[in-house]
């Protein structure tokens, strides 16, 4: 999940050079009760025709009473699932208000939520991450800036290596059995090695006769 204003229309062009899953597109309102999961949800405005966009503090501000299904449909997204915010800092005022309404709310319960990137966090600010029920995976240590001086390229290889760690680890569908595990995607020359595949796949059977 992606939690930055997003007004382009990237997301969707990418899922539909998807193969064997199809993402719905949320642009307004009125998109909400006829979108099928899983979904792209635009809760800024979109490029060309959708508005209002949400750019000024004066748009935030006033959000949540202009956009209240909006809001109920994040809230409930953080109330059920596990979040992962890719090219998000975490002090966005609406998802303080948001994330804060699902700890009041559920307490203990609440699913934990994960801030992804080159984030170059010190202590006090992790430890408020921490009270605010967000694991921060700070990607800095591996992508140092006197190896990746260029900071659009330091950004794009620390999203290729989070992407491919997650295809490292997503568990061995058993509907692909007996086929092999897929092999990951070719990474860019320099990255930091990922984790090599965990997958626990079944054996094939030798029993004889």
């Amino acid at each position: 999940m992606c939690s930055r204003p997003i007004y382009d229309t990237l997301l969707e062009r990418c899922a539909r050079t998807l193969v064997g899953r199809s993402y719905s597109a949320i642009r307004t309102v009125d998109d909400i009760p006829l979108a099928m999961r899983p979904r792209i949800t635009k809760l800024h405005g979109t490029f060309p025709t959708h508005r209002p966009f949400i750019l000024t503090e004066e748009d935030f501000r006033t959000y949540p009473s202009r956009f209240a299904a909006f809001v109920n449909l994040a809230q409930q997204a953080f109330m059920e699932n596990v979040v992962c915010l890719v090219g998000f800092s975490g002090d966005d005022p609406n998802f303080l208000h948001w994330t804060g309404w699902v700890r009041d709310n559920l307490g203990d319960s609440a699913p934990w939520i994960y801030l992804c990137g080159l984030l170059d966090l010190n202590d006090s600010q992790r430890r408020l991450l921490y009270r605010r029920n967000v694991t921060p995976i700070d990607l800095t240590p591996l992508f140092p800036t006197d190896k990746f001086p260029d900071s659009g390229e330091r950004q794009r290889l620390a999203i290729e290596w989070l992407l491919l760690s997650f295809e490292a680890g997503r568990p061995f569908d058993l509907m692909d059995w007996p086929s092999e595990p897929r092999p990951l995607s070719e990474p860019s020359p320099g990255l930091p090695p990922v984790l090599p595949p965990s997958h626990d796949v079944p054996r094939k059977e030798s029993w004889q006769p």
